[in-house]
């Protein structure tokens, strides 16, 4: 009796084999979680349902589907720029972009600046000194514009304020600077006027926002 209950396991094996191939050689039906029905050629792995979807790969698409603009038609995409402009009437300070603030656009002259002192100094400063003159410098510009991107008060004035605070460290930096003799008489006062000019004109944003806060 057990001989006979395993020759007819394996017999229910091998049918179910040869069913399997015979569906597999003639395309194979893969059912949906609404018990609808999607067939499609194996040997090419592209095919469709009967609600028009298009298999690619692995993956089912609708052809109606843009998945470059997320499903919307390309017209109704808008299409902003780089420096694509913001409502002047809900941005920070009511400007249309963060280089328009006055403070920026000292902080990204300053930056440049202080970019060719730092790439200027020895190389035993590549781990100290240079490094951050130029995350310091960076920060001024960044800060703002990251401040301003947020779209609200307290966004622009932390922004604000990280940038203020790395103007102080720039400070000391120079002052480093003089010290060790790295550049000039002439060039570090320069770059102390620049820095105090960009302070206040970051006091001047921080006194708009707060003012356009009430």
């Amino acid at each position: 009796m057990e001989k006979n209950r395993v020759s007819i396991s394996t017999r229910k094996i091998k049918l179910l084999k040869n069913k399997s191939n015979q569906s597999n050689s003639n395309g194979f039906v893969r059912k949906r979680s609404d018990h609808k029905k999607r067939t499609f050629r194996q040997e090419g792995r592209e095919g469709t349902d009967d609600a028009g979807w298009i298999k690619r790969g692995q993956v089912w698409r609708s052809p109606k589907t843009n998945t470059k603009t997320g499903g919307r038609k390309p017209d109704d995409v808008e299409r902003g720029g780089s420096h694509a402009k913001s409502d002047p009437s809900n941005a920070p300070g009511g400007y249309g972009h963060f280089s328009d603030i006055r403070a920026h656009r000292l902080g990204k002259s300053l930056r440049n600046d202080l970019y060719k002192v730092a790439n200027g100094l020895p190389e035993d400063e590549n781990h100290n000194l240079r490094q951050r003159i130029k995350h310091a410098a960076t920060t001024v510009t960044s800060s703002l514009a990251t401040g301003f991107g947020y779209g609200t008060y307290r966004g622009a004035l932390n922004g604000a304020l990280e940038c203020r605070a790395a103007l102080y460290g720039l400070q000391d930096h120079v002052d480093q600077l003089e010290q060790q003799q790295f550049i000039d008489p002439e060039g570090i006062a320069n770059l102390k006027s620049a820095i105090d000019d960009t302070i206040s004109a970051v006091n001047q944003y921080i006194g708009q926002l707060k003012r356009d806060q009430g």
